[in-house]
């Protein structure tokens, strides 16, 4: 389903016009996400991921290719079907939390939280019901869903993370090695795909220009 995008809410967009958010950094833009996580069928151990690749120079490897306990010889990569699985609980979970609708007060000392949409309205959105001092916003707001999504995306972009992640030095290095893992790399295709598909059907990051301008072609 499209995710809405709630005209009472409160957002960057003066920021996003003029690209502000777009000078983020991959850390800084993804920094409130919730780390993906997959305990490791073979030990149990939880591994968590942030990125495509781990260590570096010479150690540069996928961080799917071995379970973080030093212990454990067994290889996650081995298991996609099952972080597929994962993911994509992980990715409905997200999206039932932000169609649930929670509204909290924007004031921290008022802490309402309800799910009924109050019926007065002021320029910044809701009035609160409890405090009627200040207005009522999303908990969990559809630009906060968009970037958990793109977030999923991003630990899975293996195109991307040899392009824009990978140092000099690594790449320098990661040319030569990391094509020896063509498989490893088509495992990585097929999570990013299962985020994708969620994706295509957002319309979030989408300017419909033919739209935009309907009303102005009427005066041609």
């Amino acid at each position: 389903a499209q995710f809405r995008v709630h005209q009472f809410q409160k957002d960057d967009e003066t920021d996003a016009m003029l690209g502000g958010p777009t000078q983020l950094t991959d850390e800084e833009k993804y920094r409130d996400c919730e780390r993906f996580t997959f305990c490791c069928p073979k030990c149990g151990t939880e591994n968590i991921y942030d990125n495509v690749f781990d260590g570096s120079g010479q150690n540069t490897e996928p961080s799917l290719l071995r379970c973080c306990n030093v212990g454990c010889d067994g290889s996650p990569v081995n298991f996609v079907t099952q972080i597929s699985n994962k993911l994509i609980l992980d990715v409905r979970r997200h999206i039932k939390k932000y169609y649930s609708g929670w509204l909290i007060c924007e004031e921290q000392t008022c802490q309402n939280r309800t799910r009924r949409l109050p019926l007065s309205f002021s320029r910044t959105g809701p009035v609160c019901q409890a405090c009627l001092k200040a207005s009522m916003r999303l908990e969990y707001p559809d630009k906060a869903l968009y970037t958990q999504l793109c977030y999923y995306r991003f630990i899975f972009d293996w195109d991307y993370a040899r392009k824009n992640v990978l140092s000099e030095g690594d790449r320098g290095f990661g040319s030569k090695h990391i094509p020896m893992w063509p498989d490893v790399a088509n495992e990585y295709k097929k999570l990013k795909d299962v985020v994708e598909k969620v994706l295509s059907v957002s319309s979030y990051s989408e300017v419909n220009l033919s739209k935009l301008f309907q009303s102005l072609s009427t005066f041609k």
